[in-house]
């Protein structure tokens, strides 16, 4: 492992080398620009100062200025002049923005909540449960357990649909749901990132994602190629044992938990399988590299491993009746049902090596000197002894693994067998000679690591065949989904895995790195003659088809591995590779291939330390913080832990990263190129005098105060499509990588709107003072005025094209655009106070009339071109987040009107309801009347009737 192992070197972004490029190109126009002033002034001077004198007031008669005059003294004193004027135009200011925007990047990646993971341990009773039914042939029980997860999915959907940044009150008049829309801060939610919006209770054991250097971040938003381990990176890489085979027959751990024991338990096993299946057990027990320790709190025996398949197979065989119960390096002491304790001595250790990839242990036991070994199956076959083993077995074994293979389990084939004394004594002095060579095969000495593969080969053949193991390692969660996504990105990924051919393709089935329209290619070829044949053929055969149709190529052993890295032409056809049987040298090789033959930006992750010089040797490096230690994630540029998180960091981070570096590059060149050249053109005017058009201190605060904040805030906060968009449409990912915002075409633009601008507004301040009268005090323009005021000019200019290119406005943006404003006023009004500038010379600039003018019709004027290509160029030519854009705008549009529909309607609904509140008191009003007109004629008809009877009684 050691050997696979470098010193991590610097790494440098593919942007940063098109900067240093920039950087040369802006040397090189400095150069320009400073050979040209000095042939003008040479030119110009000797005519007016040697020849025939043309401006009288250039002379100094009496002072003998003119006689001693040279051409050096010319020319050397004007080069000195111009080159500290023109050393302004290297904008070295932008080294310093682009590291302060990649550290405020990296904050956002480490603060992003969705980027942070649970330090989940070993599985729990409920997941090893449904690992048990998963595994299981019960259809009904996977049924059940896949409706309890749609259920618990949906319920998670339900509780994040809940929140919302509406809020609901409760009139206390009518008791009335009331929505109401928190506008208040607004702009300032909006230039916070989506992930930081949401303030949630942090859990306990959780952990954010570790940025080591922030130098790569845009990198992330141009990776074309990813290369992956299985392993941990795919998979949970939290083993479980799952079956058994020995002997012919297959034990179901999951389903069956302590089979094994119970069969060695059993009273009817013959003593033959009870001595093969012990000899297993005891392989198991002796061949590691785990020590075993004991919890201080709850006393449980507890495994620690470097290698989590070696503690999976102890901890299952604990529970199997075969405990380890102590190794020291001379002994392993073993406890057989709580009944039998044997110790065995240790001879030697015969580590396993990514080359031999095996591991041997020889003992000393009461029946002899016993080796066993474990490995990769093809390995131990190789090794197998023909006489000893039963041939029907041994393909019995072999179908085995190859089922177990398929099915995506990690296999081990076991093996042993006796040694005597002498073959001991003989291997011993070989290996001790080997161990004490000294030497490395560089200077034609034998190589020491050579030296003792031979030796240890010469011991491990002839062995028997006990069985093998299957151990459990499932994907981690969105695995495929995530997988799928970056595909659909136009990112090609490459599986590199130390497993068999068969798990290896299981695994990219399950994880939809191969899906079924694939053509699948299979290379398995020893000889690398044939290797080569093998790969022109299935170059040719993948140039007849389609091109738009997916290809997948597999590599297999280190012989095929190496016609392939001689081949990398052929690479660049394939959408998917998976090469098996790697070793980590190998996997730095193949990344090396793509890096350095292809010229692609290439990603590598991992977890372990076989992955570290992948890692390494990638543009990008990613380390999975998983269960077999920290030392890819230390060697890496970027970790986490889990793979999921990889399409964020890529898509968002990577992507928002990318946006924003260009952004802030082209404007610091362009703003630099604006305002050195004007103040060529002002050569013309000056007689190439070598005089400064603006002030001192002007040029000094350039860009440390008046052109620093703005670029810094759209670095930081600027994005062209929300991130939702980015998950939705993969494509967006696909541009940007492609060049959308970092091409030739943009930079010529740049590099055309800067002299175009610069151009322009020297042009339209030569021309609005060509009558020198400026207001009616009659009062002129000075050169001191006149530099202030191309100042401003050039200033508004360049914040007025920075704001035409963001998409994404905030608070923070407001911010940087007002203090850039404010502050250029702010500034020179003290200085003037203060006696370091010309007294008046501001001040009086700013009560012409004139200068109102022209710093609201120039800049308007000279960017006219750039709204105009603008604007056709979204109309006619939008690119994919251009339309998006209008989507979104649209969408939000729609809303509005949605929320206007919906107040109308409760408006007239209240209306409504007053209105008929109005009726329903009308109709009471009118109801009352009428009975108050019932009650009056009845008082009537009762006083009628009272003078009828009166009457009536008179009469009698």
């Amino acid at each position: 492992m050691m050997r696979n192992l470098k010193n991590t070197g610097l790494k440098f972004s593919t942007m940063e080398t098109k900067l240093n490029r920039m950087i040369v190109g802006i040397f090189v126009f400095n150069a320009f620009l400073l050979v040209s002033s000095m042939c003008f002034a040479y030119v110009g001077q000797r005519s007016t100062y040697l020849r025939a004198p043309a401006a009288w007031y250039t002379h100094h008669e009496g002072a003998g200025y003119t006689e001693s005059l040279t051409d050096a003294r010319i020319f050397f004193g004007q080069l000195m002049n111009f080159y500290v004027i023109y050393t302004f135009v290297i904008p070295i200011s932008v080294f310093i923005s682009v590291e302060l925007c990649r550290v405020v990047q990296a904050l956002w990646m480490i603060w992003d909540e969705e980027m942070r993971s649970y330090n989940d341990g070993p599985l729990s009773q409920a997941e090893l449960e449904e690992l048990a039914i998963e595994q299981g042939t019960d259809e009904d029980a996977k049924r059940q357990l896949q409706q309890q997860r749609t259920i618990k999915a949906a319920a998670a959907a339900a509780a994040e649909v809940s929140e919302s940044s509406t809020r609901i009150t409760i009139d206390k008049d009518g008791g009335d749901l009331v929505k109401k829309d928190n506008k208040k801060g607004r702009f300032w939610k909006n230039a916070r990132p989506k992930f930081l919006k949401k303030k949630k209770k942090a859990p306990k054991n959780w952990t954010r994602m570790h940025v080591r250097n922030s130098n790569l971040n845009e990198d992330l938003g141009s990776v074309e190629y990813i290369f992956s381990d299985k392993t941990g990176t795919l998979t949970r890489n939290v083993m479980k044992l799952s079956k058994w085979h020995i002997g012919g027959r297959t034990f179901h751990e999951l389903q069956q938990p302590g089979s094994l024991g119970q069969r060695m338990r059993d009273p009817s096993i013959s003593d033959e399988e009870y001595d093969l299946l012990m000899a297993f057990c005891r392989n198991i027990a002796v061949c590691h590299a785990v020590l075993p320790c004991e919890d201080s709190n709850t006393g449980e025996l507890l495994y620690e491993a470097q290698s989590p398949d070696e503690s999976a197979l102890l901890e299952a065989l604990r529970d199997n009746g075969v405990v380890l119960k102590a190794k020291t390096k001379d002994s392993v002491t073993v406890e057989i049902f709580g009944l039998i304790t044997e110790t065995y001595k240790v001879l030697k250790v015969l580590e396993f090596t990514s080359d031999r990839k095996c591991m041997s242990v020889i003992i000393d036991t009461p029946q002899g000197i016993q080796l066993f070994c474990k490995g990769a199956d093809n390995v131990i076959l190789a090794r197998a002894d023909s006489g000893e083993n039963d041939t029907l077995l041994m393909r019995q074994l072999d179908s085995t693994v190859r089922r177990f293979s398929i099915a995506g389990l990690r296999t081990l084939m076991l093996a042993w067998r006796p040694l005597s004394p002498e073959e001991y004594r003989i291997f011993d002095e070989r290996y001790t000679k080997a161990e004490c060579h000294i030497g490395d095969g560089e200077d034609g000495s034998e190589d020491r690591e050579e030296l003792i593969r031979v030796a240890c080969e010469t011991i491990e053949g002839r062995l028997r065949l006990l069985g093998c193991t299957a151990i459990e390692d499932r994907l981690q969660d969105q695995v495929p989904e995530t997988i799928a996504y970056l595909m659909e990105a136009d990112i090609k990924i490459w599986l590199l895995t130390g497993d068999k051919q068969e798990t290896a393709i299981n695994i990219g089935i399950s994880s939809r790195l191969i899906s079924p329209a694939m053509k699948i290619l299979v290379l398995n070829v020893k000889v690398e003659r044939d290797c080569r044949l093998v790969l022109e053929y299935f170059v040719e055969k993948i140039k007849e088809r389609e091109r738009d149709e997916e290809r997948f190529w597999q590599e297999y052993h280190q012989h095929s591995s190496k016609a392939g890295i001689e081949l990398p032409e052929k690479d660049r056809y394939a959408l998917v590779v998976i090469c098996c049987r790697v070793t980590p040298l190998q996997k730095a090789l193949v990344v090396k291939l793509v890096r350095k033959k292809l010229h692609k930006v290439t990603l590598a992750i991992g977890d372990g330390a076989n992955d570290i010089s992948m890692i390494q040797a990638a543009h990008v490096g990613v380390g999975i913080e998983g269960m077999e230690g920290a030392q890819a994630a230390r060697s890496s540029d970027f970790s986490f832990k889990q793979f999921k998180n990889l399409k964020r960091l890529l898509t968002i981070h990577g992507r928002y990263s990318y946006l924003r570096m260009s952004r802030i590059i082209f404007f610091s060149f362009y703003k630099s190129i604006c305002l050195i050249t004007v103040q060529f053109w002002f050569g013309f005017m000056n007689g190439w005098s070598g005089g400064a058009l603006y002030d001192e201190y002007f040029l000094t605060l350039w860009n440390m105060v008046f052109t620093a904040l703005l670029p810094i805030a759209v670095a930081c906060f600027e994005k062209d499509v929300e991130e939702e968009s980015i998950g939705q449409y993969p494509k967006l990912y696909k541009a940007v990588k492609d060049g959308l915002y970092w091409n030739t075409l943009t930079m010529a633009g740049w590099g055309i709107a800067s002299f175009w601008h610069s151009g322009a507004l020297f042009g339209s301040i030569y021309g609005s003072l060509s009558h020198g009268v400026v207001n009616s005090a009659s009062e002129v323009m000075d050169v001191s005025m006149v530099g202030f005021y191309a100042g401003a000019l050039v200033l508004i200019t360049v914040t007025l094209k920075m704001l035409l290119m963001i998409s994404h406005w905030t608070m923070p943006i407001f911010a940087a655009l007002g203090i850039s404003m404010i502050g250029y006023l702010v500034v020179f009004v003290g200085l003037e106070l203060l006696g370091m500038l010309e007294e008046g010379v501001f001040t009086s600039l700013h009560t012409m009339p004139l200068y109102y003018l022209g710093l609201l019709v120039i800049p308007i004027g000279c960017l006219l071109p750039d709204y105009t290509i603008a604007y056709c160029m979204r109309q006619y030519f939008p690119s994919d987040a251009q339309i998006i854009q209008e989507d979104q705008r649209l969408a939000r549009l729609k809303q509005k009107e949605a929320a206007g529909g919906a107040a109308a309607n409760k408006g007239k609904n209240t209306q409504g309801d007053d209105l008929d509140d109005q009726e329903a008191m009308m109709e009471m009003d009118a109801h009352e009347e009428e009975e108050e007109g019932h009650e009056e004629d009845e008082d009537g008809q009762e006083v009628e009737d009272g003078k009828a009877k009166e009457r009536s009684e008179n009469k009698v």
